[in-house]
């Protein structure tokens, strides 16, 4: 029965070996593809543009907001009134 174990904790341990290596051939395929991307000036990951894309193509000015016109000063004081009916 020892023997078994020692077959089975063997292969898992191999197992475990090779999909480490599988992840970490992935991680760095995927950091090399980021990189290139990054210095071509594409969107970076986390949606923020990368130095060069931010020279490249200038952002569009957005037309400023509209004010809200000011409240009126009598429903101001009717609020005001309101309240301390309610606390009396």
């Amino acid at each position: 029965m020892s023997d078994l174990n020692y077959q089975i904790n063997r292969v898992v341990e191999a197992f475990v070996a090779e999909i480490t290596e599988l992840a970490r051939k992935a991680a760095l395929e995927a950091l090399e593809h980021a990189l290139q991307q990054a210095g071509k000036g594409r969107v970076a990951s986390g949606g923020r543009k990368t130095r060069a894309a931010k020279k490249q193509a200038p952002a569009k000015k957005q037309a400023p907001a509209k004010k809200q016109a000011p409240a009126k000063k009598k429903t101001a004081k009717k609020a005001a009134k309101k309240r301390a009916a309610k606390k009396k």
